[in-house]
């Protein structure tokens, strides 16, 4: 009888015991997510002649798609892209970036212009709004542990393809005109670096951006590029122009100087639309223009693209394109893993994401000063087919291995 008695005991001790442990041990946490409702991404178009005819094509394409894959993730989340015109204007875009910061956008991306990001990066740090550009590439602003984050290489690398353009060519002195502002800037400071190869910066234009007429410019480029063909020899002797669409401009009153059109010209970037004004004076200096060259036989960029041209009209899609679609990803897919709308966070999200992802314009694994890693080059030049100017990628530059691949031969030798 006592044994039983203790083994009662005993059992009452063990139910006792749990109950109190049940009590007495901490509740599982109920897990709720920290993002819900509607978020907000900026989105800053740099101009109206380009971006605002253009990038919103993409950008509503990927904020169609986001929402639905973050259907399918179940998450009580919307986010909707607010898109704003800078209208060419450094100051416009820091007008724009407080207007969206006010509407609590935390993200904010577009502003293909460097002297756009420029202006508007000490309100970026100050606020922690992360901007992720799809077309600035100033060297100048490739700097560590700031809110930048921009989806092409900078002009250091795209000049690259210039360099070797001129040492192939064994050109030895260089007339160069640029946009007065952030981007050429940049650039001139690049072209400046091969004065230790032995090329000469024979003279050197700074114009405003704003400017519409370019004769006093032109006039003075006349004289000194007669100068080098008297002291170097006209195949020595080459232009580089790091322009906008003002090229058009520029190349059409050169034409009224004959030793303007009898050296090589090279500058950044095909400019549709210009050909129909100097197509004739392009394919005479032989002008090529590097431009970063996106991956397009894959299954997302041609999606992307079908979807794109569909919807826009235009006759064609643009890398600048390709990256205002990936930066709109790129810009969800970081508020997401951080968890938190939140700049420091998204910030510190970012780089792990672009590490990771592969979108229409390719890889986005970004460096250490938040720009894109490494890319490689078309180059393009016009080219007459069938009666009719025509811009074409006439070559290849491989960024590893310091190489031009050309497509059309003449292209190897001075005009």
């Amino acid at each position: 009888m006592e044994r039983i008695k203790w083994i009662a005991l005993f059992i009452i001790g063990i139910v006792i015991g749990g109950i109190g442990g049940y009590f007495a041990a901490p509740k599982p946490i109920e897990y709720k997510y920290r993002l819900e409702g509607e978020i907000p991404i900026g989105a800053i178009m740099s101009s109206t002649e380009w971006c605002w005819r253009e990038d919103p094509y993409a950008i509503r394409i990927a904020e169609e798609e986001i929402n639905a894959y973050v259907k399918t993730l179940g998450l009580p989340v919307k986010f909707v892209f607010l898109i704003e015109n800078a209208e060419g204007s450094p100051e416009k875009a820091l007008e724009k970036l407080t207007t969206l910061a006010a509407k609590g956008c935390k993200v904010v991306i577009g502003l293909r212009f460097s002297s756009h990001v420029k202006a508007i990066k000490g309100y970026a740090d100050e606020h922690h709004i992360v901007i992720i550009s799809s077309g600035s590439s100033s060297p100048l602003l490739a700097i560590p542990n700031d809110f930048i984050f921009r989806l092409p290489c900078t002009d250091a690398m795209t000049f690259k393809a210039l360099r070797k353009h001129i040492l192939n060519l064994g050109l030895k002195a260089l007339i160069v005109i640029q946009r007065g502002d952030a981007w050429g800037d940049a650039l001139f400071e690049e072209a400046k670096k091969m004065e230790a190869e032995g090329v000469i910066i024979y003279d050197h234009i700074r114009y405003d951006p704003n400017a519409k007429e370019f004769s006093a410019e032109v006039s003075r480029m006349a004289e000194k590029v007669h100068e080098a063909i008297e002291k170097y020899g006209k195949d020595k002797v080459g232009v580089v122009a790091f322009s906008f669409l003002e090229l058009g401009t520029i190349i059409s009153q050169a034409a009224h100087y004959p030793e303007l059109l009898s050296v090589q010209w090279m500058g950044n970037d095909e400019k549709t639309g210009i050909e129909t004004e100097v197509g004739e004076y392009l394919i005479k200096t032989k002008a090529i223009f590097p431009m970063f060259a996106v991956p397009t036989t894959t299954t997302i960029y041609q999606r992307f693209a079908s979807e794109f041209l569909k919807r826009s009209g235009l006759p064609k899609v643009t890398g600048y394109n390709a990256m205002a679609y990936d930066a709109a990803w790129l810009a969800a897919k970081a508020v997401l893993e951080a968890g938190v709308y939140d700049g420091d966070a998204i910030k510190k999200a970012l780089p792990k994401v672009a590490e990771t992802y592969f979108g229409a314009s390719g890889l986005c694994a970004l460096n250490e000063n938040g720009d894109r890693e490494v890319m490689d080059y078309d180059i393009w030049a016009v080219v007459k087919e069938k009666g009719t100017y025509v811009w074409k990628a006439v070559g290849y530059y491989n960024s590893i291995t310091d190489t031009i691949t050309w497509y059309y031969t003449n292209y190897t030798t001075p005009p």
